[in-house]
């Protein structure tokens, strides 16, 4: 009883939004060839897995909807599932293609895009007794509504994250776009804490718990400042040991990145 009391708001919710999901998705899916062109800049394994990546839109915006559904019902051993899945089985995968000498841009797109496809697999068992499906306007204008303002955010946030680099593509050489790249995953790495704990305190701020929000904050910052501090201190040591001396100099990056990452927390 309690699984179908569950359920049936996923029902309404799923059946309100996914149309909407999709139809905007499918936009990006218009778009696709052209902005490869644009991104690519004239290099054809970008370029083609770009567009891959943009055909991929509509899966990829049902999986954001089942992320949601799954942060609003507080599912953390299904997030937590995936997200073990797509860090673990892609880090495994890339190791393995390197040890057989078949590491490329090829190889590695298609684990990132079939590693994120396969990981986020988990997430179907939300669908589990959620039918059947309904369409109720008003959640889907307030969906939309409510959509609109986060898209926004979302554009600032990943326009701010990626910008630079898809500016560095055409302003640097392959070698510093290289270390700089690394400089940004490795930096990166408290972002997934971040990330971990705004999904958790996000339903619970909304229900009314405002006192939560502030407690998050001082208490990740404190160990995302910790982790920053143990990531500067061994880099001399770890990034050469794991990718090599040619990677020494995406260091220096690596520390100013670590820095600025603190800054965003609070965000």
């Amino acid at each position: 009883r309690e699984h179908a009391r569950r359920s049936r708001p996923i029902g309404v919710l799923l059946g309100s939004t996914t149309p909407i999901a999709l139809a905007a998705s499918h936009c990006g899916v218009a778009l696709a060839v052209p902005l490869a062109h644009l991104l690519g800049r004239g290099r054809p394994a970008v370029v083609e897995f770009i567009e891959i990546g943009l055909f991929l839109l509509p899966l990829s915006a049902s999986i954001q909807l089942l992320n949601g559904v799954a942060v609003g019902a507080a599912r953390w051993n299904v997030l937590m599932l995936v997200k073990i899945l797509s860090v673990a089985g892609i880090a495994v995968t890339i190791v393995a293609l390197s040890l057989f000498g078949a590491l490329s841009v090829n190889t590695v797109a298609v684990t990132y895009i079939g590693g994120g496809l396969v990981a986020n697999v988990p997430l179907l068992v939300l669908l589990r007794g959620s039918r059947p499906w309904r369409f109720v306007r008003s959640v889907a204008r307030t969906g939309l509504a409510f959509g609109m303002r986060s898209w926004l955010e979302t554009v600032a946030g990943t326009g701010n994250a990626y910008l630079d680099q898809v500016l560095m593509a055409g302003l640097t050489s392959s070698r510093q776009l290289g270390l700089y790249a690394l400089a940004v995953t490795i930096s990166g790495g408290s972002g997934s804490l971040v990330g971990a704990t705004a999904n958790a305190v996000f339903p619970r701020v909304a229900a009314g718990d405002s006192q939560l929000a502030a407690r998050a904050c001082r208490v990740t910052l404190a160990f995302v400042i910790l982790l920053g501090v143990g990531i500067a201190v061994t880099s001399p040591l770890v990034v050469p040991f794991v990718f090599g001396k040619a990677f020494d100099d995406a260091i220096p990056m690596l520390v100013i990145l670590l820095g600025a990452s603190v800054f965003s927390v609070p965000n």
